[in-house]
């Protein structure tokens, strides 16, 4: 039971072995340990660190990302109404085309029925001369002296000659 009494031995002794056994701690355990604790703690400084850099970055990445949608948005929206334009301008060329060549074929049209009229008043006048020679031939010989029967003889010969 010397043990558990209370002595300046056993104080002596426990407080020799017990500043033996901090000397060698703080000389060979503490420094390796606070020297790791300090390197963790380092480590997990610039793990924080570098996860802020990187949560800027995609936050950037992601403002960019935002800016070339908006300006492809843009690009999209110029494109259609450029190609809008140019296909209304097509439409338009188109219809003009269309109204010129609706109008040249109309006055080819005009002018071949102004030419078929110009020839049938021809042929028509060309008639009335033959009709009118034909008559006076036939009036000269009968050789009548009574104009009353001349001008009978005219209108019966202009009943019988029909105008073709």
């Amino acid at each position: 039971m010397e043990l558990l009494e209370f002595g300046v031995g056993n104080i002596f002794w426990t407080s020799l072995a017990f500043i033996i056994v901090w000397v060698m701690l703080g000389k060979f355990a503490w420094k390796p340990i606070l020297k790791s604790i300090k390197e963790r703690e380092t480590s997990i400084e610039e793990a924080l660190s570098s996860s802020a850099k990187a949560k800027e970055e995609v936050e950037n990445l992601k403002k960019q990302i935002d800016e070339m949608k908006q300006e492809a948005r843009k690009e999209r929206e110029q494109i259609l109404a450029e190609a809008k334009k140019i296909s209304d301008k097509m439409v338009d060329e188109a219809k003009e085309k269309a109204i010129a060549e609706g109008e040249r074929i109309l006055q080819s049209a005009r002018d071949s029925i102004e030419s078929e009229k110009n020839a049938m008043i021809q042929q028509v006048k060309h008639d009335a001369v033959e009709i009118t020679i034909q008559i006076a031939e036939k009036v000269l010989l009968k050789e009548l002296d009574n104009r009353k029967e001349q001008e009978e003889l005219i209108q019966k010969m202009l009943s019988e000659v029909s105008l073709n």
